[in-house]
């Protein structure tokens, strides 16, 4: 089957497109060739690049869809525009490692901050979806350019800032639901996060909060709701004990109510899915990976996000959990077979969506399709590459992970920063290993 990508610019010839170099010849384990992009086109390079990017990167739900017709606007010709130009060119850059096509990526990226910051200082287009989009894009060009500072999430809390300030003034538009519920999906590491970061995320929860409040109640807004309460719960997890040795029966006692609140979390988070309707549901194919598990497939990337985002707040609360467990194995001695059952349950559960991360890898990078179906299309491969990130970055993170899944995050961190372009994988990748070194 080819791998050329299927551009839809309706004036470019098959030789044009071939001459962009917008041909996928990569795979995992091999090395690409610098292929420089030409000088001078005789089609619309704008048209070309985008075409590329949106190949990769757009689906039919959430705020990448309404993509491809909201940058042809008039309105969007020099804020979004220029944004979605730059963020193509450096995708294009890092796949085809084109250092001239690099070097204008970067002078289009400065473009880009000047129409952004000139939108913003507008009262006319600061709330214009235009402006907001090219926010959120923004963050998706720090990913590819591996530029992006894991925990500050500034995009974001701008736009979810703009976001609040056109409904608190009553200006909607028909994509103001989509762009709140990004910012709900996206913000979701922010919260998860915070209780063991140095940095302060009182900003974040309280954005994440407001934006709970105005989100429909999809399974992404509840999953947000459970990032709230995980990341309190592992704050007073991480408050007892530290004081524990000061005063250890109040910690012990503390520590065995916490683990208690825990426990019920656990079990309104397993029921998660079991109000899921068709869209949203798992799906398993009768393909295996390496070490027996059934794959997953789903309808789309979303869906597919949404549960691994469902798995590593699961992960991270289990992780809170077994601190607790074994803190109270030394102190609370009378408890000693209701812990080892409590500290087993907890390690269970983090293999098991350890596990069920590994079985969604072929999906986000497109090698099964939503059939369940072997392919090797590369639509949405950027798109769903993004999507694995933090999930990867979290297997690789946990000290319950077994090697076999740390070796595979590894290595799909790799691809995703080689052959897909998005350079912030490999950075989280070697972050991630310092800090357990």
């Amino acid at each position: 089957m080819s791998n050329t990508i299927q551009i839809m610019c309706p004036n470019a010839t098959e030789q044009q497109m071939t001459a962009l170099g917008l041909v996928d010849r990569a795979t995992l384990g091999t090395t690409q060739t610098n292929s420089s992009l030409p000088k001078q086109l005789s089609v619309s390079e704008y048209s070309i690049l985008t075409e590329f990017f949106f190949n990769q990167s757009v689906i039919s739900v959430g705020w990448y869809s309404f993509l491809p017709k909201l940058h042809l606007r008039p309105s969007a010709k020099s804020c979004l525009q220029a944004t979605l130009f730059a963020t193509s060119c450096f995708l294009a850059a890092n796949q085809f490692r084109d250092l001239l096509m690099a070097q204008k990526a970067t002078r289009r990226y400065g473009v880009a901050l000047q129409a952004i910051n000139a939108a913003i200082a507008d009262p006319m287009r600061a709330w214009q979806d235009e402006t907001l989009v090219s926010i959120l894009l923004l963050n998706v060009l720090d990913d590819i350019t591996g530029e992006s500072s894991f925990g500050s999430y500034s995009h974001l809390e701008g736009c979810a800032q703009l976001i609040k300030q056109r409904q608190d003034s009553d200006f909607q538009t028909e994509h103001s639901e989509d762009l709140a519920h990004s910012i709900v999906m996206q913000i979701q590491p922010a919260i998860l996060e915070g209780h063991r970061s140095q940095t302060s995320t009182v900003r974040e929860e309280l954005i994440g909060k407001w934006l709970y409040g105005q989100s429909r109640p999809s399974p992404a807004v509840r999953i947000l709701s459970f990032c709230f309460q995980i990341s309190r719960l592992g704050k007073m997890i991480q408050e007892a004990l530290a004081g524990a040795t000061a005063r250890e029966q109040d910690g012990t006692v503390l520590l065995i109510m916490l683990l208690e609140d825990g426990m019920n979390l656990e079990k309104r988070m397993a029921d998660w899915h079991r109000l899921l309707d068709e869209r949203w549901e798992r799906k398993t194919s009768a393909s295996k990976t390496m070490d027996g598990v059934l794959l997953d497939y789903y309808s789309d990337i979303q869906v597919a996000k949404t549960w691994n985002h469902w798995r590593v707040a699961r992960i991270v609360l289990h992780d809170s959990l077994l601190d607790a467990i074994s803190s109270l194995q030394l102190s609370a001695r009378g408890f000693q077979g209701s812990l080892d059952i409590l500290q087993a349950n907890s390690s269970a559960i983090i293999t098991r969506m350890v596990s069920e991360i590994s079985a969604s890898i072929p999906y986000h990078l497109q090698q099964v399709d939503e059939k369940g179906r072997a392919t090797t299309q590369t639509s949405q491969r950027v798109l769903g590459g993004r999507a694995l990130m933090w999930p990867l970055k979290m297997v690789l993170q946990c000290k319950w992970s077994a090697p076999f899944y740390k070796q595979e995050a590894m290595e799909t961190l790799q691809f995703i920063s080689d052959v897909l372009g998005i350079k912030q994988a490999i950075k989280l990748q070697d972050k991630t290993l310092e800090r357990s070194a």
